[in-house]
């Protein structure tokens, strides 16, 4: 069975929340990491490819960028991240938040990954969304960088765009209208959330589908890491543009 290997931070990761490739029905190997950068998740591909990649393994997922918005807006905008969002940045692989750095640096970092191994199948994901207020101004933010993304993958023959993120925008919007409700404002609110939510939920739907209720929220538990539904529709997304 191909396997298809995935390069990420902590929604491969999926140790926060629910883990989206429980739902892929194919054969997966994750390398997440919590945190972690665009960069990071570029450098750690590329050394995989120099290494374990096989030729019997011939679809990469490239799944990262979030972080570099994420960790410096809520070290901006919430004292409670000022500490916590330092010990996630890494000296060589630091968060880059604005779209004239990170761009030039997403693209020299995918055209070293797609030359490393031409005959394979590379899919490069959107960030997803950054809070469940789609009218943020992080998630416009996000929208202007995934524009971005996506215009380089184009440019590479053997690398395709997955849109993980409409999906959830679309899900998010449908909750909306049946609850009658105002865009939820929950965002990652007190570091310490992350871990209580971890043991909490462990891997159980119904315990995460708990605590994204009690934050009024539709497809994730804390604004970014996803429930059962959130899961699903990403695993789905990636799922769909698989070469097999």
């Amino acid at each position: 069975m191909m396997t298809t290997v995935l390069f990420g931070d902590s929604l491969t990761a999926g140790r926060i929340g629910l883990a989206f490739r429980r739902y892929m029905p194919v054969s997966t190997e994750a390398h997440g990491i919590e945190g972690d950068t665009w960069l990071g998740v570029a450098q750690r591909a590329q050394r995989y490819l120099a290494g374990r990649f096989g030729h019997t393994r011939s679809a990469l997922v490239l799944q990262g960028g979030a972080n570099d918005l994420l960790i410096p807006h809520m070290m901006a905008t919430n004292d409670l991240w000022k500490s916590s969002g330092s010990g996630l940045i890494r000296e060589a692989t630091p968060p880059v938040p604005t779209d004239t750095e990170f761009l030039p640096l997403f693209t020299a970092s995918l055209a070293e990954i797609s030359r490393a191994r031409p005959d394979a199948h590379f899919i490069v994901c959107s960030i997803p969304i950054l809070g469940e207020d789609l009218d943020s101004e992080l998630n416009v933010r996000r929208r202007i960088r995934n524009a971005g993304m996506e215009s380089v993958v184009g440019t590479f023959g053997n690398t395709v765009w997955c849109d993980i993120t409409t999906v959830l925008e679309e899900l998010i919007h449908q909750h909306h209208i049946s609850e009658g409700m105002e865009s939820p404002t929950y965002l990652l609110d007190d570091p310490n959330n992350l871990e209580r939510d971890v043991r909490t939920i462990g891997t159980d739907e119904t315990k995460a589908e708990t605590i994204s209720k009690s934050r009024r929220l539709a497809v994730t538990i804390d604004g970014v890491h996803p429930n059962g539904v959130g899961a699903q529709a990403i695993a789905s997304a990636i799922t769909a543009v698989l070469p097999w």
